[in-house]
């Protein structure tokens, strides 16, 4: 028999690969649409090390369907163990962020979660203090309001016509699975994930001291490499896909 943890409400695909590595576990399953539209629903595989599985992995998986006939098992007492994937997660995310700092900083934040898993997470771990952060899209919608659960601007309407009227400092957009990110300046502009990470890539130098090289597929921009070079880190580049990564 397998052990088996199953969340016990939906949850961020990185709480899954949180869980795995902090737990020792063999591998996991996210059921998701992703960033795509609810009609695309499918299947995330995550190995030992929390990451995607690769190729060899998920063919050898989906070689087995259709082979048997599904069969069903009734949940016996702690079998699954049913339990809040997001808890322990978070609690992470909040060692890990200077949280003191932010919550004393009197930013108005908006959060866009899209009608993902998101949800209100990132306005419970930044609630308290002087900042001021107000989550839409929030709630469940399995048609995602109408639009694909990608942070991207044609999908981010209602929130850059809120961001238009600068009445916050600056919007965090999340997609389906909470795995992907965007953001809009004051006036609805749009920030790249290409700006974000670049930003995140300086952090991470200057002010956290971190040393080694960066990993990025080809479908990043080129701003990457510019900030990279200039940082003085050597860039390995893959064929897009987590799982090259």
């Amino acid at each position: 028999d397998m052990e088996v943890l199953l969340t016990d409400h939906p949850c961020p695909t990185p709480a899954v690969s949180f869980t795995i590595v902090k737990e020792g576990f063999d591998g996991g399953v996210a059921i998701t649409a992703s960033h795509n539209s609810a009609g695309y629903n499918g299947v995330k595989l995550k190995t030992d090390f929390g990451g995607s599985a690769e190729k060899a992995i998920t063919d050898a998986v989906e070689a087995f369907i259709g082979k048997n006939p599904v069969q069903s098992k009734a949940f016996s007492p702690g079998s699954p163990v049913i339990r809040d994937l997001n808890e322990r997660y978070l609690a992470f995310l909040k060692s890990y962020l200077r949280l003191d700092t932010i919550k004393n900083a009197p930013y108005r934040i908006l959060i866009d979660s899209m009608h993902g898993v998101g949800a209100k997470n990132i306005e419970q771990v930044l609630s308290g203090g002087k900042i001021s952060v107000q989550t839409i899209r929030g709630e469940r919608d399995v048609t995602y309001g109408g639009y694909a659960p990608e942070p991207i601007p044609k999908n981010l309407v209602p929130s850059i016509e809120i961001m238009k009227k600068k009445e916050y400092d600056l919007c965090i957009a999340t997609d389906g699975d909470a795995d992907r990110v965007g953001a809009i300046r004051p006036g609805g502009e749009f920030i790249s994930p290409g700006i974000l990470l670049s930003l995140i890539m300086i952090h991470m130098v200057e002010d956290l001291k971190k040393t080694g090289s960066v990993v990025t597929t080809i479908s990043n921009t080129v701003l990457i490499y510019k900030v990279a070079r200039k940082l003085g880190l050597k860039v390995h580049e893959t064929p897009i896909g987590f799982k090259y990564i």
